[in-house]
């Protein structure tokens, strides 16, 4: 997976208290990707219908897992008296494991197909999707929780506006520190939580040492039959 830094940003934190959010409406909305993530490997979660949560599955191979935030373009963070601040887009993100682009069942293909179509734009790097358009239809859970459950091109006509907030991008493979220390403290834990953190350029950035030659990841494998994985649903998923 091929992923570049596009823009280095500072971390600020809003001091106002933040006000609780209704859950988005089940729609089609336009939106723009804000953030493209990437997490490292981990062990996939899979669903466990005894203990009814979701657990490692330790016992089959890890996965390259990548986070990707939305930010809708018509719908806002509201305030105190549920004015919206249009300073202030929704954000919502979805994890997912990365597969090899003839993996047609994954949601990495899916997802990444919305973008462009067969790779013949940007040749399966992630990194140059951050900042594109495209149309996020909104799911709930049974828990009323919203939820990503279909992304598609925009439909012709449909206006996209820019985005609010600069464009992430964390390639671990060529990590920018601007950015990791950007992110949420939640995100930077579940980064440095991957299997491959030990040694990782990161990890000497991190430690203020210098990062060597990039070395290319291995070849994504084709996926099995995709098994879905939770959205994430943080609290910091907005950047306020």
């Amino acid at each position: 997976m091929a992923l570049q830094s596009m823009m280095k940003t500072e971390k600020t934190k809003s001091s106002a208290p933040r006000v609780q959010q209704a859950e988005l409406e089940v729609d089609n909305y336009p939106c723009r990707v804000a953030q493209v993530i990437d997490l490292g490997l981990h062990h996939k979660d899979v669903w466990d219908g005894v203990r009814k949560e979701y657990v490692q599955a330790t016992d089959k191979a890890p996965v390259n897992m990548l986070m990707v935030t939305y930010e809708f373009t018509t719908e806002f963070v509201k305030d105190e008296e549920g004015n919206d601040q249009e300073d202030k887009p929704r954000w919502l993100s979805e994890q997912f494991p990365v597969y090899a682009l003839d993996s047609d069942l994954a949601t990495s293909t899916k997802r990444y197909n919305a973008f462009d179509p067969g790779a013949k734009l940007f040749g399966g790097d992630w990194g140059k999707v951050a900042g594109a358009p495209c149309s996020v239809s909104i799911s709930h859970k049974e828990n009323g929780k919203a939820k990503i459950g279909n992304v598609a091109k925009p439909m012709k006509g449909m206006q996209v506006a820019e985005l609010k907030n600069p464009v992430k991008v964390l390639d671990l493979s060529e990590p920018d520190l601007d950015v990791f220390n950007s992110l949420p403290e939640w995100l930077q834990t579940k980064i440095k939580s991957n299997l491959e953190f030990a040694g990782s350029p990161l990890e000497s950035l991190l430690a203020g040492g210098a990062v060597k030659a990039k070395q290319d990841k291995p070849k994504q494998e084709k996926a099995p039959v995709d098994v879905p994985v939770e959205d994430t649903e943080k609290e910091d998923d907005n950047p306020w």
